[in-house]
């Protein structure tokens, strides 16, 4: 403790209106699933105390779940896939007082310098959806890398493994006149 937060009262009427002492902590400071107690100790003169205690359990993410893209490659004429790829997420479990949980399904594009993120469904309760990739690009051999977002209503998030798609352009289109068409 600094000085700054050790109050002293002199007599009752100085706690007639309530005091508060503010704890902030480091985001990260605590692990999910973790319990932590804190304890305030108020000292009485001479020599007496009284303590009070609160513990809280730290949210955990959702877990357990699984990703999974069917099936793995399809074709691409022009800037879509002709191929319709079934994304889903399905298992996913939390505490019943965390739910209902909701799913964010995104897909990155790599090239030779960085990759750039792309929204497939927007954060829903639906754990599964039905999409058109784009074809994947030369620097990645034609991968797209597709993940979920896992969310409870309390905002802890789980984000799920990564699975390589393959989406190859159509014989005799070229990259660049598939990003013509775009």
């Amino acid at each position: 403790l600094n000085q700054e937060s050790v109050k002293f009262f002199n007599n009752p009427s100085d706690l007639a209106n309530g005091f508060t002492f503010p704890l902030q902590f480091k985001p990260n400071s605590f692990r999910a699933g973790n319990t932590y107690t804190f304890t305030l100790t108020a000292y009485i003169l001479p020599a007496k105390a009284i303590s009070a205690s609160m513990s809280m359990i730290v949210n955990s993410p959702p877990s357990l779940g699984s990703f999974a893209v069917s099936p793995l490659s399809g074709i691409a004429s022009g800037s879509n896939s002709s191929t319709l790829f079934l994304l889903s997420a399905p298992d996913w479990l939390d505490d019943l007082t965390d739910l209902p949980l909701t799913y964010e399904m995104l897909y990155y594009l790599v090239n030779t310098t960085n990759a750039v993120t792309f929204t497939v469904k927007v954060r829903s309760q639906d754990s599964i959806t039905n999409s058109y990739l784009p074809p994947g690009l030369s620097a990645s051999n034609f991968n797209v890398f597709c993940f979920t977002n896992v969310r409870d209503n309390l905002g802890a998030l789980a984000v799920t493994e990564i699975v390589s798609v393959t989406s190859e352009l159509e014989s005799g289109i070229t990259a660049s006149a598939a990003a013509a068409n775009a």
